[in-house]
Order: structure tokens, then sequence, then C-alpha cells
């Protein structure tokens, strides 16, 4: 075996078995855990009030319901957001798409 290419093992070798490069990699790893939780929450903030908002109105648009279930109810649970926000998607999926119509309103009010 040549020499370079003895010295080039042992210093990968090296590298890769100190504490140092390892110490790195669990504060990098340490670090995106951190990040996953606070989007979890900052979604799971969004998604309530929105929900919310949704069900004080008493309806929802398909467009509206599919912008919240696409852009942030998919990507909440893939990164492991809980039930609750599960709970209120569902609620939303049983609100009429559209608002009640004047005449209804007026028929209930007879």
């Amino acid at each position: 075996m040549s020499h370079t290419l003895e010295l080039a093992i042992t210093v990968a070798t090296s590298v890769l078995g100190s504490s140092g490069l390892w110490a790195f990699i669990q504060a990098r790893n340490a670090k995106n855990a951190a990040q996953s939780q606070l989007l979890v929450g900052l979604a799971h903030i969004q998604l309530v009030a929105i929900a919310e908002g949704y069900i004080a109105r008493g309806w929802i648009t398909h467009a509206e319901y599919d912008d919240l279930r696409v852009y942030l109810y998919d990507p909440y649970r893939a990164l492991g957001g809980n039930g609750s926000a599960q709970r209120l998607v569902q609620e939303l999926s049983l609100l009429p798409s559209h608002p009640p119509s004047e005449e209804h309103h007026d028929k209930q009010d007879v």
C-alpha cells in the first residue's frame, strides 16, 4: 500500500472517530429537532385559529378547505402534529360549503 493511501486512511479514520465531529452532528440534529417542534407549534396555533374562525362562520368553501388541508394540515401532520388539529379538520369537513341562503334565514325568523 502506498504511503499516501495509508496517510489518507489514517486521516479519514481519525476525523470520523473524533468526538468533536460527533458532537457537531448531535448538536445539528438537536437544532433541527427544535426547529421541527417550533414549526409544529406554529402550525398548530394557525390551524386552531383558522379552523375556529370557519366553525364560527358556519361554512367553508372547498378551496378554503383544500388550502388549509394541503398547505397547513398535511405538513403539520407529517412533522408529527397531534390529534387535536385532526379533530378540527374533521369538523371542518362536515361544514356546508356555502353560506346559508337569505331565504333560509327568513323562514327561521317566522
